[in-house]
């Protein structure tokens, strides 16, 4: 079996929203046709969305280093 690596996107980031999009794409698919006040919407979910994800993860890496405590202890018991 081959391992075929994913292809790369290219991608640039929009002078509007701040998110990046596809370079081969002429317009931002994500804050094309909305208004200012819809950007400014869609900039404070991103954020909400990137802290709740950084959250999850810290608690992640607390979880596992817990297990990790927890196995090393009964491994020395």
């Amino acid at each position: 079996m081959i391992f075929i690596p994913p292809p790369i996107i290219v991608t640039r980031k929009c002078q509007r929203c701040k998110l990046r999009y596809p370079r081969k794409l002429e317009q931002c698919p994500h804050c094309s046709g909305l208004s200012d006040s819809e950007v400014r919407e869609l900039q404070v979910r991103y954020r909400d969305e990137r802290k709740g994800n950084a959250l999850l993860g810290r608690a992640m890496i607390f979880a596992a280093l817990l297990i990790m405590m927890l196995l090393l202890y009964l491994k020395i018991s």
